[in-house]
């Protein structure tokens, strides 16, 4: 209520919205919506009113929610994702090594590792 009356004060003394705004520290919109409830209320409008809303809707209904869940259900390459990036920065160097081996022990299958050996 106290910022409504300060814009009414420094739109009385003929100050752009603007200005009233940087002076008040508020958005330029909250200075037009104030100077246009009062004059479509009058002093009314400087009354606290209820900072509630009056209709809650969900921002989800179900058509939102169906096209929600189709879009989950789709492939990450159809976006242009061809991969999942990690957020390891050695992730390519490590997934190469792992490539080359995999291809070794195909060429080599004798070879074994052997994990127990200190």
């Amino acid at each position: 209520m106290l910022r409504r009356c300060q814009i009414l004060l420094s739109s009385a003394k003929h100050q752009r919205p603007k200005q009233i705004a940087t002076q008040l520290g508020c958005s330029v919109q909250t200075v037009r919506n104030t100077i246009r409830a009062v004059e479509r209320d009058g002093l009314q409008c400087l009354q606290a009113q209820s900072t509630c809303p009056t209709t809650v809707e969900p921002m989800f209904n179900s058509a939102k929610q169906e096209q929600l869940r189709a879009l989950l259900h789709q492939s990450p390459r159809n976006f242009g994702k061809a991969w999942i990036v990690s957020p390891d920065e050695q992730y390519a160097l490590k997934k190469h090594q792992r490539n080359r081996l995999i291809c070794l022990s195909e060429q080599y299958p004798n070879w074994a590792l052997d994990l127990h050996t200190n």
